[in-house]
C-alpha cells in the first residue's frame, strides 16, 4: 500500500493519510460498522440534547431519511466523516460561548489547511452571522446580509483570483457536462445568462436559495428527485422557523451557533457545489444539527413549554 502523507491543500492525499493513520484500508469490514454507530449515535445525541419528546410522523420521515443518507455517504472513506468528526466538537464547544468557539475555530482553520481550503470562508461567514445575530430582528435581514456578503466575496474574487465567483463551478461542471455518464439534470447551473462580477454574485445568490428550495430537482417530474426535494426543503423551513424563534428570545448559545453554521455551510457551498448530489452527501454530516435546532425551537415556540422552563428555573433557586 502506497504511504500518504498529510499534505498542504491536497484533500486526497490528506484523507488517505487520515485514514492510514488511524488503520482503516478500503475494504475494512469493521470500519463501517463502527462509522455507522458513531453517526448512528451523533443523531441520537443531538435529539436528547433538543429534549425531544414528542415527533410527528413528518420528524421521523425526515429523521430516517437523514440518518439513511448520512449512514450512506459517510461510512465510506470520505472527507465527509472526517467533516462530521469536526463537527461533533463544535457541539460541546459552541455551548460554552466565545471560548469555545474559538478553540473550534482552530479545528477548523486546521481542515482549511490540510483538507479544503474553503472552509475559511465558512468560518469567516459564521463569525459575521454570529456576531451580528444579536443586532438582528427579522431572519430577511440575515438573507440581506448573506446577499451582501456574497456581492463582497464575488468583488474579492474578480479582485484577487479574476474571475468570477460562479467560476470554479461552471469549470466543473463544464468538463462533467462533456462524460456522458454524469446525469444533466442534478446539475446545478447558473440561473442568468452571461458572465461578470454581478452576473457571477446574482447566480450565486440564486443557487443558494434553491439549495434551501430545490425548484430544478422539482421541475425534473422525477418521484426520486421530487423526495429528496421534498426532504430538503422542509429541513431548511424547519430551519428558517427555528432562526425566527431565536432571532426572537436569544436565549440559546448553541442553537445560535448551529444556525450560523449551517448558514454559513450553505452559503459557501453555492459557490463551488457542481451538483445536487454532491450538495446532499456534503451536507450529510450537519444533518444531526437541524434535528436539534427543530426540537429545540418547537419547544421554545410553545407557550406551556416556556412556563415549564420558567417555573423549572424559579425551583432551582
Amino acid at each position: 500500500m502506497v504511504k500518504s502523507s498529510v499534505t498542504k491543500g491536497d484533500s486526497y492525499a490528506s484523507t488517505a493519510a487520515f485514514y492510514q493513520i488511524i488503520n482503516v484500508g478500503k475494504n475494512s469490514a469493521i470500519f463501517p460498522v463502527v462509522s455507522s454507530l458513531i453517526i448512528s449515535g451523533f443523531f441520537f445525541l443531538m435529539l436528547k440534547k433538543s429534549r425531544a419528546d414528542k415527533m410527528t410522523l413528518l420528524d421521523f420521515g425526515m429523521l430516517l431519511y437523514c440518518m439513511l443518507l448520512a449512514n450512506v455517504y459517510m461510512t465510506l472513506l470520505s472527507k465527509d466523516f472526517i467533516v462530521m468528526l469536526l463537527i461533533i466538537p463544535f457541539v460541546f464547544l459552541a455551548s460554552r460561548g466565545v471560548i469555545g468557539l474559538i478553540l473550534w475555530s482552530l479545528l477548523v482553520l486546521a481542515y482549511a489547511y490540510y483538507f479544503r481550503v474553503y472552509y475559511v470562508l465558512i468560518l469567516f461567514l459564521f463569525w459575521g452571522l454570529y456576531i451580528f445575530f444579536a443586532r438582528v430582528k427579522k431572519p430577511l435581514t440575515i438573507i440581506f446580509m448573506i446577499f451582501l456578503f456574497l456581492f463582497f466575496l464575488s468583488v474579492a474574487f474578480k479582485a484577487g483570483l479574476g474571475v468570477d465567483l460562479d467560476n470554479y463551478r461552471n469549470m466543473v461542471n463544464d468538463v462533467r457536462s462533456e462524460a456522458s455518464s454524469f446525469k444533466v439534470n442534478t446539475m446545478i447551473v447558473s440561473y442568468i445568462p452571461g458572465g461578470g462580477l454581478i452576473i457571477g454574485w446574482l447566480n450565486v445568490f440564486v443557487v443558494w436559495l434553491c439549495m434551501m428550495i430545490p425548484i430544478p430537482l422539482i421541475l425534473t417530474f422525477s418521484p426520486f428527485y421530487l423526495i429528496i426535494a421534498f426532504f430538503i426543503s422542509m429541513l431548511f423551513y424547519r430551519v428558517w422557523k427555528a432562526i425566527a424563534v431565536e432571532l426572537k428570545n436569544k436565549n440559546n448559545l448553541l442553537m445560535k451557533s448551529m444556525l450560523c453554521f449551517i448558514l454559513a455551510f450553505t452559503t459557501i457551498q453555492s459557490v463551488f457545489e457542481p451538483d445536487y448530489g454532491s450538495y446532499v452527501r456534503h451536507l450529510s454530516p450537519l444533518y444531526p444539527l437541524f434535528f436539534y435546532v427543530l426540537f429545540v425551537a418547537r419547544r421554545q415556540n410553545n407557550p406551556k413549554q416556556v412556563m415549564d422552563n420558567l417555573n423549572e428555573s424559579i425551583s432551582r433557586i
